[in-house]
């Protein structure tokens, strides 16, 4: 077997280190990298750019065109779901209640 030590104490055996892993250094806190963070953030929603986008007038119909069968799938969903809850419920409930 062939194990040598690497400059960080660490035992190299066949290529691979075995033991301590080398520390890492703490250079700054967690309330250090989130005012770092959040200064970072700010400066990037606050750094003025020119805006090249164009609304065009009809772009209201193609959104309704997309959104309106959407919302009404969703409202469906929601109603057959209810009323499947609901007719579950019922059921449970007349079944409890029975008389043996």
């Amino acid at each position: 077997m062939n194990d040598s030590k690497d400059a960080t104490g660490a035992i190299q055996a066949n290529g691979f280190a075995v033991g301590p892993r080398p520390s890492r250094s703490k250079s700054g806190s967690a309330a250090e990298f989130r005012r770092t963070l959040w200064l970072l953030l700010a400066a990037a929603c606050l750094h003025p750019t020119t805006a090249s986008a164009y609304i065009d007038p009809n772009l209201g119909g193609l959104l309704f065109q997309w959104l309106a069968p959407l919302f009404a799938l969703l409202v469906a969903f929601w109603s057959r779901l209810k009323f499947v809850a609901r007719h579950l419920v019922d059921r449970l409930r007349r079944k409890l209640t029975r008389n043996p």
